[in-house]
């Protein structure tokens, strides 16, 4: 009305009354030229109010709609027992489902109700997909029984598309703008016999550190609510975690679907950005010289090889001609020849605490006990001498000073995770680099994060960034041949899931996930045990561990009332070699008492 009313005033018979009135004015010219001034900044403060609004309407009407599709499934289910379908393994439920002794319609019922029910305590799921009760149907109604995953429920992050959804990555400015089409990886996973059962939470933007957005909230960390899940497939990474789904589909950019799964204890893969086609994948920023992947994820080792088998067939390079042609090897994953592999502990960057060094060591045991030769690798000298990897990071994701991001969140609050990005990156690159400069004798961590906010000038220093990226992974790799490395081990996160709170610093913690984010490495992320009292002791002990960073400090601050939270590793290796990171994987798995309590 406010705008209607304004343009009525400013309509062409009286701007003509109000200009001919000024024009006899003796300071005329100045009073026009402050009517037009003040018109227009009156015009785009309204129109940005206006925006604001309807976008706060918009996130509420999701909101509802979310919360009445909720509704509309518990009472489909609400009657349904369903202990004994969710206690079940992975290949006792394919082999029920194929032979005909359980219903897809009753296990998609149980996995619906025990999905709910986690989502009342830790709000990971944003949707149920509807159409997956017809789904179901259609799939028992089906003679032949063909898929790898015939009749599997399966959970999807939002970012992902599903026809007739929206995909909004977190980010109101997406709402309300359902796509036409499933991405790529869903149309596998369905033709594969597999069920779209629920949508599930991710990060603001797919950029933030912390598990929330404005759109559907926080997911708690199903281990500890009062812990951070990660970002940014965090919801993915909880209802797995917490029994409401067997396996699932996410993102990593920088570690979206490692730290959730080491946060959560859960089993993932981020492949090689082309290994699996990321058509359908929102990408909030897609001038990035990082790529990102699509990334499965799941509750046990065995179901991630399932699971990576099924989306890694023909049919994905049929609908994707322009990733490389390379279906799953068997031959590959099931190789018997004794491996060597790199191992660390550091990375030059953020000290881990003692209970990620002890993974590092338990894993390294382990392989060792199953025949395979470890050696202590120092990643900081492995690349190019004048190449720092946060540094270089922020360079290349944020080469336009953040505007993708400001634009994306123009009419709604930036999470506090995101802040410093946001607004340094807005400042002169001369203040940055002295205020890095003086920060690099007191906190060489700290220093790092705003070398990546200084960013390129013009187009040949972007350009040179490139080149730069390039020498790096090439002498990377040069060097990693030269020690003769199938793959390498190494810690997710400096420390297990931190509280809430400490999240809106733990970007600058990212490093070790950067790392092979920057080189494009396939990584396999497990966890190994869980944190011990003799853990949290040595922790708290300055003579084992004395933090020195700013990030580190952050990060003590969680260690009290940290036992029994899952501890994890790494497991990478060469391009386009996931099947070496998930023999990896089964050989760690192999070589150490999973039931130990460490």
């Amino acid at each position: 009305m406010l705008l209607t009313a304004i343009s009525e005033l400013l309509s062409s018979e009286r701007l003509w009354v109000i200009l001919t009135y000024l024009k006899e004015s003796p300071r005329s010219k100045y009073w026009i030229l402050s009517l037009f001034i003040g018109s227009a900044t009156l015009k785009y403060l309204l129109l940005d109010l206006y925006t604001v609004i309807k976008t706060k309407r918009k996130i509420d009407e999701r909101k509802q709609k979310a919360k009445e599709l909720k509704q509309v499934v518990r009472e489909t289910c609400a009657l349904f027992q369903y202990e004994n379908v969710l206690d079940k393994d992975i290949n006792e439920l394919r082999k029920s489902l194929n032979v005909g002794k359980l219903m897809v319609i009753d296990v998609l019922q149980a996995y619906q109700k025990s999905a709910l029910v986690a989502d009342d305590d830790l709000n990971m799921v944003t949707e149920p997909v509807s159409e997956a009760l017809e789904h179901a149907r259609r799939l028992d109604k089906k003679y032949s029984r063909e898929g790898l995953l015939f009749g599997v429920p399966i959970s999807i992050a939002e970012c992902l598309a599903i026809s007739g959804y929206d995909r909004t990555a977190g980010a109101g400015f997406y709402v309300d703008k359902a796509v036409e089409e499933d991405a790529i990886v869903v149309k596998v996973l369905k033709a594969q016999g597999a069920i779209p059962f629920v949508r599930t939470n991710v990060s603001q933007a797919m950029f933030s550190s912390r598990p929330s957005n404005f759109i559907y909230g926080q997911t708690s960390n199903p281990q500890n609510p009062g812990r951070s899940a990660g970002g940014s497939s965090c919801g993915e990474a909880a209802i797995i975690a917490r029994g409401g789904s067997y396996m699932g589909i996410g993102a990593d950019f920088g570690g979206g679907i490692r730290i959730p799964a080491a946060f959560c204890g859960c089993y993932s893969l981020k492949p090689s950005s082309a290994r699996i086609s990321i058509r359908g994948l929102i990408r909030v920023d897609e001038k990035s010289a990082i790529q990102p992947s699509v990334c499965p994820i799941s509750k046990d080792f065995r179901s991630l090889k399932i699971l990576c088998k099924a989306i890694m067939s023909e049919l994905m390079y049929d609908l994707d001609p322009n990733i490389p042609h390379q279906p799953f090897s068997k031959s590959k994953f099931k190789k018997a020849s004794a491996m060597r592999i790199g191992y660390f502990m550091y990375d030059g960057n953020i000290q881990c605490q003692p209970p990620i060094v002890r993974a590092v060591k338990m894993a390294k045991d382990a392989l060792e006990l199953m025949g395979h030769t470890l050696v202590p690798a120092s990643v900081s000298e492995m690349g190019t001498p004048d190449y720092d990897v946060i540094a270089m990071y922020g360079k290349l994701v944020m080469s336009d000073r953040c505007n993708w991001i400001r634009h994306v969140l123009s009419h709604e609050k930036a999470d506090r995770s995101i802040l410093i990005p946001y607004y340094i990156t807005m400042l002169p690159n001369l203040l940055l680099r002295i205020i890095s400069f003086l920060l690099y004798f007191r906190d060489k961590n700290l220093s790092q994060t705003l070398q990546g906010c200084i960013l390129p000038r013009s187009v040949e220093e972007y350009q040179h960034n490139i080149a730069k990226h390039k020498r790096w992974r090439q002498k990377f790799t040069e060097s990693w041949r030269n020690m003769r490395l199938d793959a390498m081990i190494c810690p997710v996160f400096p420390s297990v899931a931190p509280k809430n709170e400490a999240m809106n610093f733990a970007t600058a913690a990212d490093s070790y996930c950067l790392l092979f984010s920057s080189l494009d490495f396939p990584v396999g992320v497990m966890p190994v045990g869980t944190v011990n009292k003799t853990d949290i002791k040595n922790t708290l002990n300055p003579k084992v561990y004395k933090p020195s960073l700013y990030i580190e400090k952050i990060l003590m601050k969680g260690v009290q009332g940290s036992e029994g939270l899952p501890i994890a590793i790494q497991c990478a290796a060469l391009p386009y070699r996931e099947e070496t990171c998930l023999r990896v994987m089964k050989e760690i798995d192999f070589g150490m008492d999973k039931d130990s309590s460490n």
